[in-house]
């Protein structure tokens, strides 16, 4: 049988989720409120790069959709990146017909630990090393953030969060994707 105490102390712990819960979707619905409808800018200077260290022309501007990667400097490109993942979504993406790019923009510690990572899954899909002072500063993002946003043909933000870590995000990057070709 249990205790009064033992009632007590289940309430509690039931009213720390609730109020943990709330505060996790304030907190989520803050950051979509801070990011969605901005428009990113992309400085002249970007060089994309295949296995972070071939030079490639890769030219995104004129795509009806961008999907724009950004991982934090201090991350575990492995842990953050997921490449298995990033290449199983965008070959579904490229099933669709959907005119879409792909920006990864990264500023590693180590260079050669991505060249290694990026190589070892083959992953063909450019990235771009950025450092503070290029596209994050002109966009106001720290060195320490990591986002992925869907961006529309004038670099608007339409769509906020990680198709990857996110079930219901995914349906719904695939329905803004899929409502184009209506």
């Amino acid at each position: 049988m249990i205790g009064i105490m033992d009632k007590f102390c289940i309430w509690i712990l039931l009213a720390m989720f609730f109020l943990s819960s709330c505060s996790d979707k304030d907190q989520n619905e803050q950051y979509i409120r801070r990011w969605y409808g901005k428009t990113i800018s992309f400085p002249d200077t970007l060089t994309f790069r295949l296995f972070a260290k071939e030079k490639v022309d890769y030219r995104f501007s004129q795509s009806d959709y961008k999907l724009l990667v950004i991982v934090a400097r201090g991350d575990c490109i492995s842990c953050k990146l997921r490449i298995d993942d990033w290449t199983r979504f965008i070959c579904d993406m490229d099933s669709s017909n959907v005119d879409i790019s792909y920006l990864f923009m990264l500023d590693p510690f180590y260079r050669r630990g991505l060249y290694t990572e990026l190589r070892s899954y083959d992953f063909s899909t450019p990235v771009c090393i950025d450092n503070v002072d290029g596209f994050r500063s002109k966009n106001k993002i720290q060195a320490d953030e990591s986002h992925v946003f869907l961006l529309d043909k004038e670099n608007k933000i339409v769509a906020v969060g990680d198709p990857i870590a996110h079930k219901k995000i995914r349906n719904l990057y695939h329905l803004i994707l899929k409502k184009k070709d209506l």
